[in-house]
């Protein structure tokens, strides 16, 4: 039995670069459109590297000196002034050139005040130390010097670390200084109604000055002084005024049985010389109108 050969199968040619090119442009793609994308392509990327890119050293400088005054700003909004003036001192080392002169010395202008500033938030603080101190221990009879201080130093250092701190400092001192006033009043009236009775002798049944207690009870009452204190002063001119009528009638009886025994002269004397303790009294017009009856 004769047998028919096999046919074998063979592979067709690789493409050559041009062919490949060649069957794309027959396919509706112009060679010359295709050359201009690609051109196109790289343009663009080097446009974009040449965008990005710094584009010299004075950019840069600038761009840094401008986020460190940024920074400074807002270190010194928050209070941080250590740290503002620090970024400020970086901006300015920066600097470098005759284009930055009147920018430098605005900010050499910062960190000077900056420095003045912590200087003498440094003192105020170390001030504030030994006031905590005094106050701690403070007592009634201290408080009222301590509050004026620290009352001083708030009004000086609105803003500090420490304000709230002092703040209920001075609230303390406060209560302490209003405890103490009161403590004060209470005690003032005994105080007072002593020193008048010894100056002028009003603590006897008589012989007390009446017209010069009752004057300074007036002067007493012109004060600042408390209702309750008021009152208990009012109740210390009644009492003097009816202490003072007392004594006057004793003094009239005793004038008139000096009249009654014929010594008219001595019971006017007598009269002259008591008037002036009760020219302030109630019975001072009696007393005049009785002179004026002896002496006819």
């Amino acid at each position: 039995m004769s047998s028919t050969p096999r046919s074998q199968t063979r592979r067709a040619p690789r493409a050559t670069a041009t062919e490949r090119f060649h069957a794309t442009a027959g396919r509706g793609g112009s060679p010359v459109k295709i050359l201009i994308g690609v051109i196109a392509g790289v343009f663009a990327i080097a446009v974009g590297a040449i965008l990005l890119a710094p584009r010299n050293d004075d950019d840069l400088v600038n761009y840094r000196v401008a986020e460190a005054v940024k920074a400074a700003h807002a270190a010194e909004a928050a209070g941080d002034l250590a740290l503002a003036q620090a970024r400020y001192e970086e901006a300015l080392r920066l600097m470098e050139g005759e284009r930055w002169r009147t920018r430098a010395i605005e900010l050499r202008a910062s960190v000077n005040d900056l420095k003045s500033r912590r200087s003498d938030l440094a003192k105020a603080e170390a001030e504030w130390k030994a006031l905590r101190a005094e106050a701690e221990g403070a007592t009634l009879e201290s408080a009222a010097g301590l509050l004026a201080r620290a009352r001083l130093m708030r009004e000086r250092h609105r803003e500090v670390p420490w304000g709230r701190e002092l703040d209920a400092t001075v609230e303390r001192l406060a209560r302490m200084a209003a405890t103490k006033r009161d403590m004060d009043r209470r005690t003032e009236f005994q105080v007072r109604r002593a020193e008048i009775a010894e100056r002028f002798k009003v603590g006897e049944p008589s012989g007390g000055d009446w017209s010069g207690a009752l004057g300074d009870w007036k002067a007493y009452l012109g004060e600042t002084i408390t209702d309750v204190d008021r009152g208990k002063a009012e109740n210390e001119t009644r009492s003097l005024q009816r202490r003072a009528r007392e004594e006057w009638s004793r003094i009239a009886s005793r004038a008139r049985r000096l009249v009654e025994e014929g010594r008219r002269a001595e019971a006017l004397a007598l009269l002259r010389a008591e008037r002036p303790r009760f020219e302030a009294t109630e019975v001072a017009e009696e007393l005049r109108k009785r002179i004026e009856e002896l002496d006819r």
